[in-house]
């Protein structure tokens, strides 16, 4: 699609560019991957532009990691534009949930710019801003690298939502850029922003190291955010579910006590199948193993075994933990399914 000298193509979206040239619909869900080490000269990851007149494209980022990707231009590593006039409406969709975004920059030195998202609602020659629907849940958002530290953009940005999302150390107290500064502004709800911005909490989220952005045990996004935000998508970005202890977390990672414990962890050297099962788990190992037990996802041991195999068929559909200890007292957990 080519406007004036410039070829959208070539310049926007070093990974993903959707372009509604031979359809008036696009609608596509990425989910469990990671989008690192692209770049573009006017965007880094993601972009889309609509070559008709009256077009929708609808594009959802689940559990996804976005990394050490650069852009040239303003608008950051994903953009999210739409546009309406008189003879045109270009509607576009978009959801980011349970998503981490780290190191990630823009190189540009426009006072707009941003290093992750931006979200246009572009009403060119007297058109209504009805053209962006965007919504950011459950997402993480640290150590980005934007001019004074901008790392979510807004413009004329009235129906796009932020909420159970953390943004926190990407270099400023005002990490997100609204345009204008008032009115068309989006919402926000149940999110921790450093300085705090649409109403956000400013406290440090307690991250488990300065690589590691999982939740410690004391961190205040634990069950600090809002169920219903959550859009009945059941895993967070490990695939561990959602919610745990009642209340969901802020952020991209759900904390677990049982997941979160180092000592559960040391050995690695054992197989477990078939995962997902309705029946019978098999476990699988050239080191002697001396117990299993089966453990809820609240904590709770609901089943124990001295062999190398454990009946599930009686438990309810969901997950579960599967403590494995050899002869030698070492101990390690996988995360099991049943159906």
């Amino acid at each position: 699609y080519t406007l004036g000298i410039n070829s959208f193509d070539d310049t926007r979206a070093g990974a993903i560019y959707a372009n509604t040239k031979n359809s008036q619909f696009i609608v596509c869900d990425i989910t469990n991957c990671i989008l690192e080490k692209n770049t573009g000269s006017d965007v880094g990851v993601y972009a889309s532009i609509s070559s008709q007149l009256v077009s929708t494209i609808d594009i959802d980022f689940d559990r996804c990691i976005i990394r050490n990707n650069q852009s040239s231009g303003p608008f950051g590593n994903m953009f999210f534009t739409g546009f309406k006039n008189s003879t045109a409406n270009r509607v576009v969709y978009h959801s980011v949930t349970n998503c981490l975004f780290n190191n990630n920059t823009t190189n540009s030195t426009s006072s707009q710019a941003v290093s992750c998202i931006f979200n246009y609602q572009n009403a060119t020659a007297g058109g209504a801003y009805t053209t962006v629907y965007s919504t950011i849940a459950n997402c993480t958002f640290t150590n980005n690298t934007g001019p004074s530290g901008r790392t979510i953009g807004f413009a004329y940005a009235s129906n796009t939502t932020i909420k159970n999302s953390i943004v926190y150390n990407n270099g400023s107290t005002t990490p997100l850029f609204f345009l204008p500064t008032t009115g068309v502004i989006p919402t926000g709800a149940n999110n921790i922003i450093q300085g705090g911005q649409l109403g956000g909490t400013n406290v440090n989220p307690l991250f488990a190291s300065a690589t590691d952005f999982q939740l410690t045990s004391t961190s205040p996004a634990l069950n600090a955010g809002n169920n219903t935000s959550i859009g009945g998508l059941a895993f967070d970005l490990n695939g561990n579910p959602r919610i745990h202890n009642g209340t969901v977390d802020l952020g991209a990672y759900e904390y677990s006590s049982i997941l979160a414990n180092p000592a559960l962890s040391a050995f690695k050297d054992f197989d477990v199948f078939p995962n997902p099962t309705n029946s019978i788990l098999n476990i699988s190992s050239d080191t002697e193993i001396k117990s299993l037990e089966l453990i809820s996802i609240d904590g709770r041991l609901v089943l124990e075994s001295k062999e190398s195999k454990i009946d599930v068929s009686d438990l309810q559909a969901g997950i579960y933990i599967l403590k494995v200890t050899t002869s030698k007292n070492e101990v390690g957990i996988k995360r099991i399914m049943k159906k």
